[in-house]
């Protein structure tokens, strides 16, 4: 589930990153595999590099499925005209697990702290090194954090 406070003085993006998302948009198979590794460089995980041929070849077959560079500016503009959700998700009463990168230049770490304690009983964990995306090496950490909030739903419902 996404959803994030959008609270005043939280989750603020760094200059770069409001940069990258304000740069003219590309059209071309070529210009799109050049930005993907430019966002890559300024939005992803420093402690998790990803070699310039990957990002190539997965921003290539993103490509090659499907490219709609309208879904870029949408997404931007519900970022940008959402009001604060904090009061609405302190309604919410299920479990919750909120993961954040604490290098992440978009959405800064308090955006993340600011959810999980918007939520009541929400879990926060914060992932050292990484930025505005989910790379491999903390699939096991993020897996594992999952199911045992899974795990404790189920007994808490008396379900296990």
């Amino acid at each position: 589930m996404w959803a994030m406070t959008t609270g005043p003085d939280v989750g603020e993006a760094t200059a770069e990153a409001i940069a990258l998302l304000m740069s003219p948009p590309v059209s071309t198979r070529e210009q799109v595999l050049n930005q993907s590794v430019l966002a890559h460089r300024v939005l992803g995980s420093p402690a998790f590099p990803l070699a310039e041929d990957q990002l190539r070849d997965r921003a290539a077959r993103s490509f090659d499925r499907c490219y709609y560079p309208d879904g870029v500016a949408r997404q931007l503009h519900a970022c940008l005209t959402t009001p604060d959700r904090t009061d609405a998700l302190g309604r919410l009463d299920l479990p919750t697990l909120v993961i954040h990168g604490v290098a992440d230049p978009l959405i800064s770490v308090t955006g993340g702290r600011a959810t999980a304690a918007a939520i009541r009983g929400a879990e926060l964990l914060e992932i050292d090194g990484m930025g505005h995306d989910l790379p491999a090496q903390v699939w096991p950490t993020v897996v594992d954090r999952i199911v045992a909030l899974i795990e404790r739903a189920d007994q808490a419902r008396g379900t296990v």
